[in-house]
């Protein structure tokens, strides 16, 4: 009876030490990532989103992008980015300081690029419980905006989902299925479970249309072709 208490004391550290060890492995992987020696990383005349896709083609791991919405009738701001010589690190700090709008912040073991200011608030909600069960990344996506949470962050709405679509596109019968659970974790960390399990390595968060009615959460692995619906 004495043995069995003293596991039943046991049992829940051992969990939370290897829960403990795992989340430091996984930060030690980022770190190392963020560390990767890049000889030559250069692009020229290319939004944000082409950037990040391109860096993360090249060194495998996830980024989230919040983009802040463009003018109407105007062409996505673009730079120039050239790193010889140095890190991810390096390609991210450069890309921050050519378009100062974004900054850069490791979330949930991966990289968030956000505005600076003026970003979602409901991006930050703090969901109590997510839990889907072999769902494809935009049926997760659906029940993560169906939150209660969401709704009431700050008073402020998520504007109408209306997806853009990309070209080629991918069937929804070939969409990956996984099964996810999350406690107490933030909008913008729950998209970065969602793009892993989905083994994309970019989602991308964009406002379009009239006064940013419409709003569109992308995943993507590569560059892709942007058609707006009409």
């Amino acid at each position: 009876m004495k043995k069995m208490a003293v596991l039943g004391v046991v049992a829940p550290l051992l969990f939370v030490v290897a829960c403990t060890c795992c989340a430091s492995a996984r930060a030690q992987s980022l770190e190392a990532t963020l560390e990767h020696k890049v000889a030559s990383f250069d692009l020229e005349d290319s939004p944000v989103r082409r950037c990040l896709e391109e860096l993360t083609a090249r060194y495998d791991f996830t980024v989230g992008f919040e983009s802040i919405p463009e003018l109407p009738q105007t062409q996505p701001q673009k730079i120039n980015l050239r790193v010889e010589n140095g890190t991810v690190r390096d390609v991210l700090n450069e890309l921050v300081s050519q378009d100062t709008r974004y900054k850069w912040i490791v979330s949930a073991q991966a990289i968030n690029v956000l505005p600076v200011v003026a970003g979602e608030p409901w991006m930050d909600a703090v969901i109590e419980h997510y839990k889907v069960d072999k769902v494809n990344r935009d049926e997760a996506v659906d029940a993560l905006l169906a939150s209660p949470e969401i709704q009431s962050a700050s008073g402020h709405r998520v504007p109408k989902r209306r997806e853009l679509r990309s070209l080629p596109g991918v069937a929804t019968s070939d969409l990956t299925r996984f099964s996810l659970e999350l406690r107490h974790a933030t909008v913008r960390s729950i998209l970065n479970a969602i793009a892993k399990s989905d083994h994309t390595s970019v989602w991308i968060y964009l406002r379009y249309g009239k006064d940013g009615k419409y709003s569109s959460i992308k995943f993507t692995n590569l560059v892709t072709i942007i058609h707006r619906p009409g």
